[in-house]
């Protein structure tokens, strides 16, 4: 495997994508940075233009299954004339996402199909995680304040309660969450927020409790949480119906099948024991799951 390799990211402009850059830049060598907005006009010109004078030796497009503003079959297989191209996406264990990962494959967008939630199957190449920015996760150890926390997508507590009362429907996450109450120290996504903050904010966790359900809810994978959580060195408190317990050992984690037993786990489990579980679980992550372990996977597939 080339230690010198150029990468191009073409991905959606949320903040979610920078952290797969920096991961690559960390690990693997240079790499550009293109943006779309979905909700906005198209930009395929000027993606093909950039990547035309970025000249790259690999791609990685991450998207999404719907917008105005994605990039169209011509031009995902224009950048496949340009460098082997990879989709690296999250929720491709997601049943709404297979019609738009077989319309790519039968029409020929791409030479490589890799997933970041764990999701394996006819519709993926190369199975993986999230590549995670490590730098935040190398600083010197910092006070864990925190028994229990959670960062990431959550809806209000009030807003919750209100459509909960309204409609008798709510976001399946945000009840789990919600109905832990003070047991969980909350930390909202920022959109625009320095990522550094958020990998300080579990960095002060014992523990890190984990929703496993997809976008859609229809079914579960690895969130990047997961990944985080390792790296940052607090005990994962993951659902049991996650397929975290098929890429990490089941006694470097603690698993919940209801709120009781995300209760009693959380109130009852001895600080050595989390301490323990939070140990075996970062040193496995940093054996098997690092970005030069992701990357490199994709990039000996591709015979690069």
């Amino acid at each position: 495997m080339r230690e010198d390799l150029y990468a191009l990211f073409v991905t959606t402009a949320t903040s979610e994508p920078t952290v797969n850059v920096r991961a690559w830049q960390q690990s693997m060598g240079p790499a550009g940075h293109v943006t779309f907005d979905l909700n906005a006009p198209p930009v395929d010109t000027e993606i093909l233009n950039k990547a035309e004078a970025f000249g790259p030796d690999i791609i990685f497009y991450t998207g999404a299954t719907d917008g105005p503003g994605l990039p169209s079959d011509d031009t995902l297989k224009a950048l496949r004339k340009i460098a082997p191209s990879v989709i690296l996406q999250g929720d491709m264990g997601d049943p709404p996402w297979f019609p738009m990962l077989e319309h790519y494959r039968e029409t020929g967008c791409f030479d490589l199909f890799a997933s970041m939630d764990g999701a394996s199957g006819p519709l993926v190449d190369v199975p993986g995680l999230t590549p995670v920015d490590m730098e935040p996760y190398d600083h010197p150890p910092r006070k864990r304040t925190f028994r229990c926390g959670f960062a990431g997508n959550h809806v209000s507590k009030d807003y919750w309660s209100r459509v909960r009362d309204l409609h008798g429907t709510e976001d399946p996450r945000s009840g789990v969450l919600h109905r832990l109450g003070d047991l969980v120290q909350l930390r909202e996504r920022e959109l625009n927020g320095l990522y550094v903050n958020y990998a300080g904010f579990l960095r002060r966790c014992h523990m890190v409790i984990n929703t496993s359900y997809a976008g859609s809810g229809l079914a579960h994978h690895i969130k990047g949480r997961v990944v985080e959580t390792a790296f940052a060195g607090a005990a994962l408190l993951e659902m049991a119906e996650s397929p975290t317990r098929d890429w990490f050992p089941a006694d470097s984690f603690f698993t919940y099948r209801d709120l009781d037993e995300a209760r009693a786990i959380i109130l009852g489990t001895s600080p050595d024991e989390v301490a323990e579980r939070a140990r075996r679980f970062e040193a496995y992550a940093r054996e098997h799951y690092t970005p030069r372990h992701i990357y490199g996977a994709i990039v000996e597939r591709l015979g690069l």
